[in-house]
């Protein structure tokens, strides 16, 4: 799940109220399980704790403590700046008076002259946590800045100093550039934006044992996927089915010169448990070594309402690509995919949209989808364009990306939480639409249908890069391990 800063504000609040837990408690036990995930990057070399005046800085100065109670050599640099420490930052702040520390209070820029950061020391980064509402400016700027020019390893409390949790940040804002952050029970909204890459390096996301009635009084809008989200839509393959139990996916094809990209989709349909596949192509004398997978023509089909379509890898955007395409939207009757080239043609000819099956799903790159809804200034304005989109069009929206995107036609938003760099290859997002499409021919929903597909597409890339290197990831080996990816979901 991922909540907005305020939503985490309310559910800590209710925590204090309802387990009943006083909230000095409360960040003592949340600095406590966040020390137990940072163990792995901790050494007996020295390690600088940065605290700020806020509830972020209560949980250093926590940390702090904890860390010089088992002997490490530690430094707290206290960041207030002039300002006064909230009430359980004081408190812990007099707690850490019991223990060995280093300590340095900066109370002014010219204070940061006399910081002097050695680059081979861990940094712990807990100046500001998800408070913020704007950008980083002054002193705090300019603390920022210097420790990222030291270079030095950063573990953040929560979320790096400096990033905006829900919104963008204005470019050029100072914002620390951690290694790796921990972050308290909810993955925030800037974790998944592109533009924020740079400032948390890897994260982790904890459960401190907040209320979990909480969650049943909120509305969430933005999901982050799970395995076990996903085992929950799967639905059992029964012992007395048959090929006609599990569907009839059917990928149209474009010219041979791009074939490829069809025959791709078609094994990948093949490989998800789609009853019959079929490549619709007009072309003849093609050459395939699949023995699975038919060939057939788009005039040929007795019963359409059986078939699911999937239209757009390798077709073009020539006049017969669109004549194609106009053809398989008179024909189709049920959720379709669309992909790539169809992607295209629709965006040119928007009243096409108006006849897409309802429920279908569309499954644009970045730029694709920049042609379907338009130009945005961020991911932050993409993401709610798209959204819009989705719902206007009574469509599912799948935006292929690090962490791809998921949007219902109810205007949910699921991110995908597997997959890797080495599907930064063509052909992978024609598996992907077979994929889908052997889930919708198998009788799933559309919107479950995507979340499916991207979750075990990118457990499959996972699972294929333990034997092969990232840049020698290729849709083929994608494919090879699906039915590994399958199996961890139970079918």
């Amino acid at each position: 799940m991922i909540l907005s800063a305020q939503q985490q504000r309310n559910w800590d609040a209710q925590t204090i109220e309802v387990e009943p837990i006083r909230s000095i408690d409360l960040m003592e036990r949340a600095s406590k399980r966040w020390l137990e995930h940072a163990r792995p990057y901790l050494n007996k070399n020295a390690i600088t704790v940065f605290a700020g005046f806020g509830n972020n800085g209560g949980d250093a100065l926590v940390i702090a403590r904890l860390l010089a109670t088992e002997g490490y050599e530690i430094s707290v640099v206290l960041c207030f700046f002039g300002k006064t420490p909230s009430q359980d930052a004081q408190t812990n702040l007099e707690r850490l008076s019991r223990v060995n520390v280093k300590l340095l209070e900066l109370q002014s820029t010219s204070d940061l002259d006399a910081l002097l950061i050695n680059p081979n020391s861990l940094l712990i980064d807990g100046i500001f946590g998800t408070g913020l509402r704007s950008g980083l400016q002054g002193e705090f700027a300019q603390l920022v800045h210097k420790i990222n020019a030291s270079h030095s390893f950063v573990l953040s409390i929560d979320i790096p100093s400096g990033l905006l949790s829900d919104t963008l940040n204005t470019k050029g804002d100072e914002i620390v550039k951690a290694r790796h952050t921990i972050s308290f029970q909810a993955a925030k909204l800037s974790f998944l934006m592109p533009e924020s890459e740079p400032c948390f390096g890897s994260w982790t996301v904890i459960d401190i044992g907040l209320h979990s009635g909480f969650l049943e009084e909120i509305t969430i809008e933005n999901h982050l996927l799970t395995l076990g989200q996903i085992k929950a839509l799967i639905v059992p393959r029964h012992k007395f089915s048959h090929n006609g139990s599990y569907g009839h996916a059917m990928i149209a094809s474009g010219v041979s010169a791009t074939i490829g990209a069809s025959i791709l989709a078609s094994r990948a349909a093949i490989s998800s448990g789609a009853g019959l596949t079929t490549l619709l192509s007009d072309e003849k004398g093609i050459n395939l070594s699949y023995p699975e997978l038919m060939i057939s023509r788009l005039d040929s089909i007795k019963s359409p309402d059986r078939v699911t379509f999937c239209i757009g890898p390798g077709l073009g955007t020539n006049e017969v690509a669109r004549t194609k395409l106009v053809n398989v939207l008179k024909t189709a009757t049920k959720p379709m995919v669309l992909d790539a080239d169809a992607l295209n043609l629709l965006s040119n000819e928007v009243e096409l949209l108006k006849t897409l099956p309802k429920q279908s799903v569309l499954t644009p790159h970045p730029k694709e989808l920049e042609r379907l809804i338009g130009t945005t200034d961020s991911s932050f304005e993409q993401l709610e364009k798209a959204r819009e989109f989705a719902i206007e069009h009574d469509v599912v929206l799948l935006v292929k990306r690090a962490h791809t995107v998921i949007i219902g036609n109810d205007g949910q938003v699921y991110f995908n939480s597997t997959g890797n760099n080495g599907l930064a290859k063509g052909g992978s997002g024609d598996v992907l639409s077979g994929i889908i499409s052997a889930l919708l021919a198998q009788g799933y929903k559309p919107v479950s249908s995507a979340l499916i597909g991207v979750y075990v597409h990118g457990l499959a890339a996972d699972l294929a890069v333990k034997q092969n290197a990232y840049s020698s990831l290729t849709p083929e080996k994608v494919i090879s391990h699906l039915s590994s990816a399958f199996k961890q979901l139970g079918i």
